[in-house]
């Protein structure tokens, strides 16, 4: 029974990574969904390619259109590049990053950034409403989560 229930999961992956062919470009569309290979322009300074899983196996991505015109926001304001550390993360890279279950990263709602002022991006980051905010030695987590707001340090 496994094994068959394993088959089809399988098959409708592989459906719906060939009925993907391109990035979304529907207006209002909040999350988008691509297959791995895709190397569209998000916005003026983000391609699709830099928030893709690391993990180098899983085929379809996933990204939050707020997160990317936030991030493009903040890098217009910080006036120099900022760097996409991780973006979606699916369940087993999650896991082999020790990426906590309810991860943001899971649903593309999250990037974890590196800039050359990260003191600078973060007050950027606060002011631009970012919902999660993680600050860390050498990178800054922001997400869009709902509900709650979140902040944390872990140096």
């Amino acid at each position: 029974m496994k094994t068959i229930i394993i088959k089809i999961l399988k098959a409708l992956l592989k459906t719906l990574e060939e009925s993907q062919t391109k990035t979304p470009k529907k207006p209002n569309q909040r999350i988008i969904f691509y297959p791995r290979q895709t190397k569209d322009q998000l916005t003026k300074s983000f391609k699709a390619e830099e928030f893709y899983c690391k993990c180098g196996k899983c085929g379809i991505q996933r990204v939050d259109m707020v997160l990317v015109e936030k991030l493009q926001n903040l890098r217009d304001r910080l006036g120099s590049k900022v760097i996409i550390n991780s973006g979606f993360r699916c369940h087993e890279h999650n896991r082999n990053v020790g990426g906590v279950l309810s991860s943001q990263h899971l649903n593309g709602c999250a990037a974890d950034i590196w800039c050359k002022n990260l003191k600078k991006a973060l007050k950027i980051a606060e002011s631009l409403g970012f919902r999660g905010i993680g600050v860390y030695k050498d990178f800054l987590h922001l997400d869009n989560r709902e509900g709650v707001v979140a902040r944390w340090q872990n140096k």
